[in-house]
């Protein structure tokens, strides 16, 4: 599996790993790279099946998805020049990574819940 770490504003840590995922839609086969949080890294691993979701938003981010079961180089390229991706990262080092990192519960903030009495009568 094509793996490799970069720096997103989305990111709570300030970066994502990025991996290559295969998936079906329609009974066509697709590749997708999704940029995975740190802490949702270990989930992914125990989750994830090869070619057989249609949707990634459980684990991450996707960046982008192409059809076919091999993105083309000039695909991987624009990652690495539009988002700076770097693959080739090695699996010791993402494992350290994680290891390092802990998962946090974080109370919802107010402006998650909604005032139907407010709205109702407006």
């Amino acid at each position: 599996m094509l793996k490799g770490l970069g720096c997103f504003k989305f990111s709570t840590y300030g970066f994502s790993i990025v991996t290559l995922c295969h998936g079906k839609d329609g009974g066509r086969d697709f590749y997708a790279f999704i940029a995975i949080e740190p802490q949702n890294f270990r989930l992914f691993k125990k989750r994830y099946v090869p070619g057989q979701a249609s949707s990634f938003s459980a684990y991450g981010f996707e960046l982008l998805r192409g059809w076919g079961s091999e993105p083309p180089k000039a695909v991987v390229d624009h990652l690495l020049n539009k988002h700076g991706v770097e693959f080739g990262v090695s699996d010791n080092f993402i494992s350290r990574v994680i290891a390092n990192i802990e998962p946090v519960a974080s109370p919802l903030g107010r402006e998650y819940f909604v005032d139907n009495s407010v709205s109702a009568h407006q």
